[in-house]
C-alpha cells in the first residue's frame, strides 16, 4: 500500500498515456470504416429540367388563379386572352352527345333542317363540320385536324437498290449533260436517257402527305400558326420516307460512260 502511495503519480501518468492511445486508435478505426460522402455537381441539363418543371408549375398556378369565372378547366391563356379550348389534336376531343332538349335550345328549326338536309346531326357547342373527299368530319373549333392523304407518283428513290440508285444518279447526270469534268456527246446523252427509263419506272409508288385543317371562331394568333406548323412537321416526320444520298460517284459515271460508248460502237458495227 505504501508503494502505491509513493508511486501514484507514475500510475496516473501511465493511465493517461494508455487512454490517449485508445482515443487515437478509436478515431482511426472510425475514419477507416465510415463511408466518405462525395457531392457531385448535377449536370446543366438536369438543372435546366428542374428549372423548367418549377416554371411550368408556377405558370399553371398562375393560370388557375387567374381563370375567368366559369372558365373551362381545359382552357389556357393566349397572348393575354383566355381561350376555353385546349391545344389537343382533334382526334383526342370526344364531343358530348346532346339531348333533344339541348338541341332544341341551341338551334332553330331552320338550322336543324340545314343539317338534316346534309344528312348530319347538329354539331355540339364548340364543334363544326369540315368537308373532304370522304364527306363531312366533325371537328372542334380552333383545334387542328390532320388528315393523311395518299397519291401515287415517281421519284420514290428509296425503293431502288444501292446499285440502281448509283446508276440512276450517274445516268441522269450524263443524260442532262450536267457534268463539268467531262464533255458528253449527244449520242451518249441520248442513249443514257434510254437506259435511265427502266430504272425510273421502279421509283413509282405511294406518296403520303399531311393536310392540316383548322376552323376558327375567333381571330387566329401567331401562336396558333406556330403550334399548327409544329404539329404538322411532327406528323410529316412520322410518315416520311428514308433519306437518300444525292452525291454522285464519279467512278460510276466514268464506268457508265465507257459502257455507253462501247454500246454505241457495237451498234455502229
Amino acid at each position: 500500500m505504501s508503494i502505491l502511495k509513493k508511486n501514484w503519480y507514475w500510475i496516473l501518468f501511465a493511465l493517461i498515456i494508455i487512454g490517449g492511445i485508445g482515443v487515437i486508435l478509436s478515431k482511426q478505426l472510425k475514419d477507416d470504416t465510415e463511408p466518405i460522402t462525395v457531392y457531385k455537381q448535377p449536370s446543366e441539363e438536369t438543372l435546366q429540367n428542374i428549372r423548367d418543371k418549377i416554371a411550368a408549375q408556377k405558370g399553371q398556378e398562375v393560370d388557375d388563379k387567374n381563370k375567368p369565372p366559369g372558365a373551362s378547366p381545359d382552357g389556357h391563356w393566349h397572348n393575354g386572352e383566355w381561350h376555353d379550348e385546349s391545344h389537343s389534336p382533334v382526334e383526342e376531343q370526344i364531343p358530348r352527345k346532346l339531348s333533344k332538349e339541348e338541341i332544341a335550345k341551341l338551334y332553330t328549326k331552320e338550322e336543324l333542317a340545314h343539317w338534316e338536309s346534309h344528312g348530319l346531326k347538329p354539331p355540339p357547342p364548340g364543334y363544326t363540320y369540315i368537308w373532304n373527299d370522304l364527306g363531312a368530319k366533325l371537328v372542334k373549333y380552333n383545334v387542328p385536324y390532320f388528315e393523311v392523304t395518299e397519291t401515287y407518283g415517281y421519284n420514290n428513290y428509296y425503293q431502288l437498290s444501292n446499285n440502281e440508285w448509283d446508276r440512276y444518279k450517274a445516268l441522269s447526270a450524263i443524260a442532262n449533260k450536267s457534268l463539268d469534268r467531262v464533255i458528253i456527246s449527244d449520242d451518249v446523252a441520248s442513249l443514257a436517257k434510254k437506259w435511265l427509263q427502266p430504272i425510273h419506272q421502279k421509283t413509282w409508288g405511294p406518296q403520303k402527305a399531311i393536310v392540316t385543317s383548322v376552323t376558327y371562331n375567333r381571330e387566329e394568333t401567331p401562336e396558333d400558326v406556330a403550334y399548327n406548323q409544329k404539329l404538322t412537321n411532327e406528323k410529316l416526320a412520322a410518315i416520311s420516307k428514308p433519306e437518300v444520298d444525292y452525291n454522285i460517284n464519279h467512278d460510276t459515271i466514268d464506268l457508265i460512260i465507257l459502257e455507253l460508248q462501247e454500246e454505241l460502237q457495237r451498234r455502229g458495227k
